[in-house]
């Protein structure tokens, strides 16, 4: 638990050729923004810049994703991580809204803490965190999203000729695969003497992503 969120910090670290300084300097250069997010089924990375500097906004976030992870910058990411889990500790919203995942999706990967531990952060190793990487981070698995002012022919392109020898990746393997199942009905107290608020979630089980009818469960549960 948390190794993908852990590796997305990671990646902003800087790669063999290219530290994390001049990696930060090259996004701040390409005056758009850049930022990453983890999610239980994807890490995604973004940027944004002006037309004519696409191609180095590109080569950039190919160079992002070939990361160095270098001892020190594990370790020193990985405290960075576990004040993040602290600063999360200290939301009631967020304890509950780990505590249900728990609760509703038992052993179930979707489940599990995006953020991870404290005990799993503290535990994870350089060699677990580079495994993972080349499973995950494997060309079937990379999916490149480009919207705005920019010519798709010279897009793919830059893309045959310069992604080209993306790793295939190194598939692991991946437990608790199958299809989750939602618990009976259950309810589950939290109590805290130190609160003057009621937090409340509930879910229930909702039409499959391809059903016409997602969307509108979608607006709904907003």
């Amino acid at each position: 638990m948390g190794i993908s969120h852990f590796i997305e910090h990671l990646l902003f670290k800087g790669s063999e050729q290219v530290r994390s300084e001049e990696m930060n300097e090259r996004l701040d250069r390409l005056l758009g923004g850049s930022n990453a997010f983890t999610s239980h089924e994807a890490t995604v990375y973004y940027a944004s810049t002006l037309p004519h500097k696409w191609t180095d906004l590109l080569s950039t976030l190919t160079e992002l994703m070939r990361p160095a992870f270098r001892q020190e910058d594990i370790d020193t990411e990985r405290g960075v991580i576990l004040e993040e889990i602290a600063m999360y500790d200290d939301e009631p919203s967020s304890r509950l809204a780990d505590a249900f995942a728990l609760a509703y999706w038992g052993e179930h990967p979707l489940g599990h803490l995006i953020l991870g531990t404290k005990e799993t952060v503290e535990s994870l190793t350089r060699e677990q965190i580079v495994r993972n990487y080349h499973e995950r981070y494997g060309a079937s698995r990379v999916t490149l999203v480009v919207a705005g002012a920019f010519d798709a022919d010279t897009l793919i392109d830059w893309a045959t000729t310069n992604l080209q020898d993306w790793q295939t990746g190194q598939h692991g393997e991946t437990r608790n695969q199958g299809r989750p199942v939602a618990p009976a009905p259950a309810i589950q107290i939290m109590t805290d003497e130190d609160l003057q608020r009621q937090q409340v979630t509930f879910a229930t089980a909702g039409p499959p992503t391809g059903d016409p009818l997602s969307d509108a469960a979608y607006f709904l549960s907003r």
